[in-house]
């Protein structure tokens, strides 16, 4: 514990030794901590955990060293607006890095699994940004929400094309539509993307 705190110390950081600190979950061992926001008063608390080293080989995994924590998302977006992080600079970059760019649409609900496969490949291949319907919407409505969304391509899979391994590539911007085997799916979106 002492070279804990002193390794903490070491980063330029000022740890409070609270032995009051409870854990709820029994299968901490040693150090545990908190992380606090004072100014939130009694809800304070943005993040809690420790070691626990007896976990996985308590549900039959091999002895292993193991830390974790637990982020309470109230009080973190609390301090965070508080603080004025992170900044809208920061944010713009990640929403645009987070932009949805494909939408895989559904065309009924027996191309489902197919579409949700077709997804898959797309985000294997490494293609960020690939979205799709969980929720039963009707192709109509899995369009508007690409369409919202503001991706720059549509892949729909209809009964036809899942029949033929085929799959329909639409540009969102200009409405211009290719069907293409299913295989060749990744390559064009990968070119269309610039990835």
């Amino acid at each position: 514990h002492a070279e804990f705190l002193s390794a903490l110390q070491a980063l330029g950081r000022q740890p409070v030794e609270d032995p009051s600190i409870v854990r709820g979950l029994d299968y901490y061992a040693r150090s545990v901590f908190e992380i606090h926001y004072p100014p939130l008063g009694a809800r304070s608390a943005l993040c809690g955990g420790g070691r626990y080293d007896g976990l996985v080989e308590e549900i039959g995994g091999p002895p292993t060293p193991a830390v974790g924590f637990a982020i309470g998302f109230t009080p973190a977006e609390l301090a965070m607006r508080a603080l004025n992080l992170p900044s809208e600079e920061v944010l713009d970059e990640l929403r645009a890095t987070l932009r949805p760019r494909v939408y895989c649409v559904a065309m009924t609900a027996e191309d489902r699994e197919q579409t949700f496969a077709l997804a898959g490949q797309l985000r294997a291949a490494g293609l960020e940004g690939v979205e799709l319907d969980f929720r039963g919407k009707s192709a109509k409505a899995q369009l508007k929400e690409a369409a919202k969304s503001n991706v720059a391509l549509a892949v729909l899979l209809g009964p036809d094309e899942r029949a033929n391994q085929r799959v329909v590539l639409r540009d969102m911007q200009s409405r211009e539509e290719q069907t293409l085997p299913q295989e060749e799916l990744v390559h064009e979106v990968t070119r269309l993307l610039g990835q």
